[in-house]
């Protein structure tokens, strides 16, 4: 018969010649003879010869290029044509363009391996020969047998950090069963599998053994470990590395980091990677430089990132590796986090370079138990703030810390009611010192110091990975820091002092090292600290007429109060006071009020000639308003909002005493009357500057300021301020 041989239908073979390639093809002949017949091996070309079997032509492709992608059709006389598509995804896996020096082509000589084969021995000997590593298959148990000492050393830890497929694992620890097909998929690991023999022929130690780690406490682990069975009176030091475990419910349980596979060896020898701390012997004599393995970078940290593409806001969260080092068998990781997993593993490290890792082993630091009696009422706090029973359960129970896989369902529905958590939860302490401690991150620190503001979409990141962290805090600072200093008040102010009194706070009182004062007057933005105050606090050199704004935080050993009530006062004027008792009408900022024969003053002042302008006075109190007997009388709104047409069933809501419950119950029916009732409550003055002392928001302060112009959606929310709306105009006839 006639064998032929195409590619894309251009003969390239015929018989056993093969045309073109360079010598890196040929044509495998095999002959199987019919032995139950009475012939011998050997079959002739003339006269009668044997029959054989089965015989096959096989076209062997060495060394392959891209150029060798193609489709090959095989022709042989009397049979239908067999073809087959060629492509290459890769080629070059061998020669490497790594450099390997292991050497067991003597013992592989000695058990029989063929000339050709001996690159499986000899990897720098591949250029010297026409390499086919599916013909020598048939050499594979005898190869291994020799890089495994008999059987003696396995590479399978090291296969496996390599990301070599289990099926190959066969070449890793010398045990081979049976030929099989998926050998030949094996051939495309060769180059991490003989990056494992390199190891073991360098000088490299073995790794340690038995790596176990527990906790000892809330903040530390204790990992211990053998000495390796490779090379172990050659180690120096050792090097335990770890790394936080995130709790992000989206990393799922099969990638590399969370299963200790896949740590990217570092080959290098210990002259370009590290230098010895401990400063021990040297065996790097033994070989140069230049026998370093395929030098692979170590992954450094992991990035978690989400972004915000409506906003372009993004958070960022970057969990490194850590390193202890150590020439014991033992080392703690201290300063670690409560009630966190850790991913631990161990290396060794000589003077030529460090060691395989240890497979990575899984700890966490036992939890810290407060007791409850610190806690404070978080949940009842949460109901008075009016948050949604939802809400309340995902975050106001400090028993329960909101779960990482709920955190998406929390910065969805529950992200625009943490004005109303933070402040809760922060109980007038500062949590943020231990919070950043801790790691936490992004808008999620707001939590910590009871920042009342919304959080972003972006704070799915820190819900699900700081959480924990940040309900730790809570309750380590219920039990160590103090509340706010109560009852801050000013007495005394003059032109150019004022005296400041405070009471110490309601919790941890006795533990409080310190006071600050913090003072702001009008021409200054920032707060001026003063440290160490004590109560009562004189301030000296102030401005005259000017407004002063203070405050004052509490501090322990461990951390500090939100701040007091923050109070402003008018420090008078230096000026001639141009009113014949009392003093005169001062604006929200210091200002005096001016007036003439246009503009009024309010009730109970009037206006006066001002001796340096003929054109306007100064609004000074009446005869009435200074008498020691004097009462200002409440205005009656309910009249107000009678004369002014208010419907019958909306008067409940013209009262100072009005409740949240009452506008809820009523605002969607009364809300073409909510403007009357808010000007015959204001009776026109301007009560913004205790409005936002009594922390109502931006948007809710035209209705301490009438009159009303517009109500529309973005004022739903200011239901929940009525009641301090409703003290602030009560606040402004006093």
């Amino acid at each position: 018969c006639q064998v032929k041989w195409f590619k894309d239908n251009k003969l390239i073979a015929e018989g056993t010649d093969v045309f073109g390639y360079d010598g890196r093809a040929y044509i495998r002949h095999g002959i199987t003879l019919d032995h139950t017949k009475d012939c011998n091996d050997t079959c002739y070309t003339d006269g009668p010869f044997c029959a054989p079997e089965s015989e096959d032509y096989t076209l062997v492709l060495t060394n392959l290029t891209y150029e060798d992608t193609g489709t090959y059709r095989c022709q042989m006389t009397g049979s239908n044509d067999v073809e087959m598509d060629l492509e290459i995804l890769e080629y070059g896996l061998l020669p490497s363009k790594r450099f390997y020096t292991f050497d067991h082509s003597e013992c592989c000589e000695k058990m029989g391996v063929r000339s050709q084969c001996l690159p499986l021995c000899k990897p720098s000997m591949v250029e010297l020969h026409k390499f086919d590593p599916v013909a020598c298959e048939d050499e594979y148990e005898k190869l291994l047998s020799c890089v495994t000492e008999g059987g003696n050393v396995s590479h399978v830890h090291c296969c496996r950090i390599n990301f070599v497929p289990v099926f190959c694992w066969e070449f890793c620890h010398g045990q081979m069963t049976e030929a099989k097909r998926s050998n030949q998929f094996c051939i495309y690991w060769m180059p991490e599998i003989f990056d494992c023999y390199e190891r073991a022929y360098l000088p490299f130690p073995g790794p340690p053994e038995k790596l176990t780690v527990n906790a000892i406490n809330s903040s530390a682990l204790m990992a211990c470990w053998q000495p390796p069975r490779i090379r172990a009176d050659t180690v120096d030091f050792y090097t335990v590395r770890y790394q936080e475990v995130p709790r992000f419910p989206f990393l799922g349980g099969g990638i590399p980091f969370l299963t200790g596979e896949g740590d990217e060896v570092d080959g290098s020898p210990l002259s370009t990677v590290r230098t010895n701390p401990f400063n021990s012997a040297d065996v790097s004599d033994r070989f140069s430089d230049s026998t370093a393995l395929h030098h692979r970078e170590k992954r450094q940290s992991l990035l978690i990132m989400t972004h915000n593409l409506l906003t372009n806001e993004t958070d960022v969260r970057e969990y490194k590796f850590n390193e202890v080092n150590t020439t014991d068998t033992c080392a703690v990781i201290d300063n670690l986090k409560a009630s966190t997993h850790y991913l631990v593993f161990a290396t060794a490290s000589n003077s030529f370079g460090v060691s395989l890792p240890t497979s990575k082993q899984t700890a966490a630091t036992e939890a810290v138990v407060y007791s409850n009696s610190s806690l404070p009422d978080v949940y009842g706090c949460c109901k008075r703030n009016l948050v949604s029973p939802e809400c309340i359960s995902k975050l106001c129970d400090l028993n329960e810390v909101p779960l990482a896989f709920s955190a998406f369902s929390i910065a969805v529905t529950c992200r625009s009611e943490f004005a109303d958590v933070a402040p809760c939860l922060a109980d007038g302490r500062n949590h943020t010192a231990c919070c950043k401690q801790k790691g936490v991150g992004g808008e999620c620190l707001k939590l910590c110091d009871g920042t009342a503001s919304d959080l972003g979409l972006t704070s799915v990141l820190c819900l699900s990975l700081d959480m924990h962290a940040i309900y730790s805090c809570l309750r380590e600072g219920y039990i160590t820091h103090p509340s706010p200093p109560q009852n801050v008040s000013v007495s005394k102010q003059g032109p150019f002092s004022a005296i400041i009194t405070w009471d110490p706070p309601v919790t941890n009182a006795d533990d409080v090292q310190s006071y600050s004062l913090f003072v702001r007057d009008s021409v200054n933005k920032q707060y001026d600290e003063i440290k160490h105050a004590t109560s009562p606090y004189e301030l000296i050199d102030l401005e005259p007429n000017s407004v002063v704004s203070v405050y004052v935080l509490a501090h322990t050993s461990h951390g500090s109060s939100l701040k007091s009530t923050v109070i402003d006062f008018f420090t008078g004027s230096k000026e001639f006071n141009f009113c014949e008792s009392g003093m005169p009408l001062r604006g929200s900022y210091g200002e005096v009020v001016k007036c003439d024969k246009l503009i009024d003053c309010p009730a109970y002042f009037v206006c006066t000639d001002a001796e340096l302008d003929d054109s306007s006075g100064y609004c000074c109190p009446s005869e009435e308003f200074v008498r020691p007997d004097f009462h200002i009388p409440v205005k009656n709104i309910s009249e107000c909002c009678q004369l002014k047409g208010v419907e019958q069933n909306c008067l409940t809501l013209c009262s100072y005493n009005v409740s949240v419950a009452d506008m809820f119950n009523l605002g969607s029916q009364c809300i073409k009357d909510i403007k009357t009732i808010v000007d015959c409550a204001g009776d026109g003055r301007d009560h913004r500057p205790c409005c936002i002392e009594a922390d109502v928001p931006d948007q809710c302060l035209d209705f301490c300021y009438g009159p009303v112009k517009y109500i529309g959606s973005q004022h739903f929310s200011c239901v929940k301020h009525v009641t301090s709306i409703a003290k602030c105009s009560m606040h402004g006839f006093q």
